[in-house]
């Protein structure tokens, strides 16, 4: 009994240990039920299979990109480069990730195409000198004309993300995004992080209204798999050389919700199609994306500049400009969300620099690559988080690895933009909603009987969703008589975060109220315990450069030049 009692209070012991690590976090991670969190490492197979299972997150987004664009651009529907920019935007989203994770805020959070930019891209390419011409005089053209006419749109947008992106690189490295972090509340982030989810449902909502029958399949199987399934056991053979072959018990449906509802009903719309059950031009088939399959080619390595050399204009610069500080806003809230969702403290002052900085070479790079837009944090990674309860650091980079290596094979960015876009749609819609949920969370700490409360936030949600809506309906209202200005505006009012986290921004702040009314004495106590706890888990701090093995190798590389000699 004695002995028992021992091993008993060691292991107590070593779990007091263990939490006093990172007390904070840990408590924020057990309420919110993370399997792995930040500084988590699972095994390396473990964790290229969860990879696997945010690259799936991201490639709705990334696929549709080529699609939104192409269009603008010049591209016919057959034509093979769809492809190559799908390849070219994996190569840079798995670069950045990368370089994010490692250098960059490291929360767990992927790079990917900005909807911002391509609304920014769409407006420049609507103007009267870029406009393409029909379909039938394109193909008139021959190959190499065509070719060249989609290459000279691509460079204008080139050169104006390469501009505007140095401005973004400044911003972060030179601190000035700290400068703004005093004065972001509760009711700012709120319908900031907010606003992103709900302006995205409406992309997800079209690429699910193709076919609702498979879309709400995909809804109910996710919902099934991670909410309803979570806590049954699925046993897995494996093998080890210590005990051989022997079976473990995994909480699989909790670890791989996405991943195991993308490939059921991946089999399931094979199986419609096979038998000829679904409709002649009804998205869910598959047979009407292998052409895209058919006409990539296996190996090709995206190169910088393979479209031709950049031209900077001033009017599709500024146009850009506009994106680059909605991005800012966007991934702050982003950075905040991630945080929250996996249970660390609001990010330091360095860390946010750092995030925005990598982010602004990280659009260079996308203009340098050409892939028409440009990158920011990706909403829907941060959606997964939440669904999966998986936000390892290691996990996210292993997805990058993935998507990088992805990139040098054609083929096989083909085969997953053959994915059912219904598929895709339900898969976002409930992501989506997460993040949306995620955005209102913050308002626990807020004195929610307020009537100035209210007022701050009823206003920036209502202004946030009402003036993007209203210019739709009005196209070409902004008219000051500057082009370049008029793109500004109209971009920056069409983008529902950046109104209403300006707003509750402006009002929040200009508004007399309490700390504690304001909800800033909570948001302040609720992250003090965890800060220190953070810092000592250094969750935001760089990675140490681990001097000892460089001298190792050194001595090593010496003694070798020595043999030869």
């Amino acid at each position: 009994m004695d002995v028992e009692e021992g091993v008993q209070n060691r292991k107590t012991a070593e779990g007091r240990n263990e939490m006093s690590l990172d007390q904070g976090a840990e408590d924020t991670t057990r309420r919110l039920s993370l399997i792995y969190g930040v500084d988590d490492r699972p095994s390396w197979g473990l964790s290229f299979v969860l990879g696997l299972q945010h690259y799936l997150t991201t490639v709705g987004g990334i696929f549709s990109v080529p699609f939104l664009l192409s269009p603008a651009l010049c591209i016919l529907p057959d034509d093979p480069s769809r492809g190559y920019i799908m390849s070219t935007i994996f190569m840079v989203s798995g670069i950045a990730t990368l370089f994010q994770t490692i250098v960059g805020v490291r929360l767990p959070i992927i790079q990917g195409s900005s909807i911002t930019f391509i609304a920014c891209t769409l407006a420049v390419l609507d103007l009267p000198q870029w406009r393409c011409p029909s379909d039938g005089d394109l193909y008139a053209m021959g190959e190499a004309n065509r070719t060249e006419e989609w290459m000279l749109r691509m460079r204008e947008i080139q050169g104006a993300i390469i501009l505007s992106s140095v401005f973004e690189v400044l911003i972060g490295y030179l601190g000035l995004v700290g400068l703004i972090l005093h004065y972001i509340t509760p009711l700012t982030i709120t319908p900031t992080i907010t606003l992103v989810g709900l302006s995205l449902v409406r992309h997800g909502v079209d690429m699910a209204s193709g076919n609702w029958y498979i879309s709400i399949s995909t809804v109910i199987l996710l919902a099934l798999f991670s909410q309803y399934l979570r806590n049954v056991d699925t046993k897995i053979p494996v093998y080890t050389l210590v005990k051989g072959w022997h079976v473990i018990k995994v909480k699989g449906f909790q670890l791989f919700p996405v991943l195991l509802t993308t490939v059921a009903l991946y089999i399931v719309c094979c199986l419609l199609t096979r038998f000829d059950v679904l409709g002649e031009n009804d998205p869910a088939r598959i047979d009407g994306k292998m052409s895209i399959v058919e006409n990539t080619e296996w190996f090709r390595a995206p190169y910088p500049f393979q479209w031709g050399w950049p031209t900077f204009t001033t009017s599709s610069t500024l146009a850009m400009l506009a994106a680059v500080i909605v991005g800012i806003i966007e991934s702050v809230g982003d950075y905040y969300a991630c945080a929250k969702i996996c249970g660390q403290s609001i990010p330091p002052t360095a860390a946010m620099n750092r995030g925005i900085g990598v982010e602004g070479l990280a659009c260079v790079l996308a203009g340098c690559l050409g892939i028409g837009t440009g990158v920011t944090s990706f909403s829907e990674n941060i959606g997964a988080i939440g669904v999966t309860r998986v936000g390892s650091r290691k996990v996210i980079q292993c997805g990058a690895i993935i998507m990088f290596v992805v990139a040098f094979f054609g083929k096989i960015g083909a085969v997953f933009s053959t994915i059912p876009t219904p598929v895709v749609g339900g898969l976002l819609c409930v992501l989506f909603s997460v993040v949306t949920a995620v955005g209102l969370s913050n308002l626990q700490l807020v004195d929610t009987s307020s009537p100035r409360n209210m007022f701050v936030l009823g206003v920036s949600m209502f202004f946030g969703v009402g003036i993007p809506e209203w210019l739709k309906l009005h196209p070409g209202i902004i008219s000051t008589g500057v082009l370049a200005v008029d793109q500004l505006f109209t971009v920056l009012m069409a983008t529902p975060m950046f109104v209403g986290g300006f707003i509750g921004f402006l009002l929040d702040n200009t508004i007399s109220g309490t700390p504690e009314e304001r909800g800033v004495l909570a948001w302040r106590q609720a992250n003090a315990s965890n800060r220190d706890a953070s810092n000592q888990s250094d969750a935001y701090s760089l990675p140490k450069l681990r001097w000892h093995r460089l001298q190792k190798f050194r001595e090593e590389l010496t003694c070798l030049i020595r043999r030869s000699k």
